[in-house]
């Protein structure tokens, strides 16, 4: 029977740290010892990060339905001068980047990628449940809607499996969060 006294304690880090637009989150990554990978699911991240020997892929939002959202339940939006049913606008928004990071991350796996790192970062966490929720509305046939509240249980499953997979790994884990979504001063939408 094992006895706690002589139980070996990993060494891995698990970080997450959260701070507004600026604050140098993505920045500490390159403070990092060791051999980094980073998912890279925020567009502003390459700007803190060029120039930093860091090894990345990454996945950017999809364009989403830009029109005003009605709570009229009539099965159609307008799109300009001309009504698009429900089903045209699902398929023009299909989101698939969290797809296309699930396939990759898999691939990673199986391939043995990320045994030579001693980091593995995830910057955005914010950006990338977004990634996930775009996915799930376009699943329940709502792309580029409001959320729904039982969506977000969904996200959150769906999120804490990828962490647990992280985690699995046995490595360390550097993830980056925001507050929230504001402008900056070059009046972009930004996390």
């Amino acid at each position: 029977m094992p006895n706690a006294r002589d139980a070996k304690l990993q060494a891995n880090s698990l970080i997450f740290i959260l701070g507004d637009t600026g604050s140098g989150k993505t920045t500490l990554t390159g403070t990092l010892p060791g051999k980094v990978f980073s998912y890279i699911f925020d567009p502003n991240a390459l700007r803190s990060l060029r120039g930093m020997d860091i090894e990345y892929e990454s996945f950017m939002p999809d364009v989403t339905n830009l029109d005003i959202k009605s709570l009229k339940k009539d099965g159609g939006v307008s799109r300009g001068d001309r009504y698009v049913s429900e089903a045209k606008l699902q398929k023009a928004l299909e989101s698939t980047a969290y797809l296309e990071w699930e396939k990759d991350f898999y691939q990673k796996l199986d391939d043995g990628f990320f045994e030579k790192y001693d980091w593995i970062c995830f910057d955005s966490a914010t950006t990338f449940l977004s990634l996930i929720m775009d996915r799930l509305l376009f699943i329940n046939g709502r792309p580029g809607q409001f959320p729904q509240e039982d969506d977000y249980p969904s996200q959150m499953s769906t999120f804490q499996g990828v962490i647990r997979s992280l985690v699995g790994l046995g490595k360390n884990i550097y993830m980056t969060g925001h507050f929230d979504l504001k402008q900056d001063a070059a009046d972009r939408l930004v996390n």
